[in-house]
């Protein structure tokens, strides 16, 4: 029999397959049993047919607690009335750790507050919906990555700590650092971004960062900050007088899909203008709850 993956489910169907993983509910009609098992890569229904198992299987399978970890055996089959489309006709099932019903998995499928889930966050993440959302959240992630990797720019790390407001606001998030006095975490690590992109002369830098609301809520987000590179140089030695900020930056971007707000600005020479060249910075930020 193979093992395999739940994600991988389509490509074993009639297949027999051995499926290691953890039960994330059970419900009985009659003399079916119908467990749902979870992987890490998704959930997957099985069918337990108390005429088609031996009586100490089937017993297993019935007492299964919420959250105990499960070697399964049986065939993949296509069912739309499945969740994912495919169950597993079970036959043979090892039991390698029950969850005691005395100390039982704190989440159940119940609804639950959030402050409740939030303080037991790292098993929230097993849930199907949550799961889901750090999926789809890596897969963002990934993309804007890969889009700022191609168009030249690099990633930074900023400091996270910051002895003052560096966007002129008052809501802070304040600790003590040390003995050296208050500290605040970042709000904008774009002048260090901005400085990473004129030291290396890349086409921009960017950087990541989770923040947290400064009211201390629940509430967090993925904060991205990309700025584009100085113009390029050739642009700016060509034209040592006057230099139009837009047209140099559209001379930098005339291969990529982003479109920025040109805006004029004169410079006497390139190295004051490398001094004081304005940028534009991309702000994405991601809700992460």
């Amino acid at each position: 029999m193979s093992e395999f993956t739940i994600a991988q489910a389509a490509r074993f169907q009639g297949q027999q397959v051995t499926l290691r993983g953890w039960l994330y509910n059970l419900r009985e009609s009659g003399k079916l049993l119908f467990p749902q098992f979870r992987d890490g890569t998704g959930i997957m229904q099985a069918v337990v047919s108390k005429a088609d198992v031996s009586p100490e299987v089937w017993e297993r399978a019935a007492t299964l607690t919420q959250e105990s970890s499960v070697i399964a055996h049986g065939t993949v089959r296509a069912d739309k009335r499945a969740p994912g489309g495919y169950e597993l006709v079970l036959n043979d099932l090892t039991v390698v750790q029950r969850v005691p019903t005395d100390q039982p998995y704190p989440i159940s499928p119940k609804e639950h507050g959030v402050d409740f889930l939030m303080s037991q966050r790292h098993l929230w993440m097993r849930s199907a919906k949550q799961s889901a959302l750090l999926r789809l959240r890596h897969e963002v992630i990934a993309a804007i990555r890969d889009f700022f990797d191609s168009n030249g720019f690099i990633l930074t790390d900023a400091p996270i700590l910051t002895p003052a407001a560096c966007e002129g606001t008052t809501t802070l998030f304040e600790l003590d650092y040390f003995d050296l006095g208050p500290a605040y975490l970042t709000q904008s690590g774009q002048l260090y971004i901005e400085a990473t992109a004129a030291a290396l002369h890349v086409d921009g830098a960017y950087r990541e960062l989770f923040v947290r609301d400064a009211d201390l809520s629940a509430v967090g987000f993925f904060d991205l900050v990309a700025v584009p590179g100085l113009a390029p140089l050739r642009a700016v030695i060509d034209r040592p007088a006057v230099v139009d900020v837009g047209e140099a930056e559209r001379l930098r971007w005339s291969r990529s899909p982003v479109t920025w707000t040109p805006r004029t600005k004169s410079v006497p020479s390139p190295s004051a203008s490398q001094a004081t060249w304005p940028t534009r910075a991309i702000r994405i930020m991601l809700k992460a709850t």
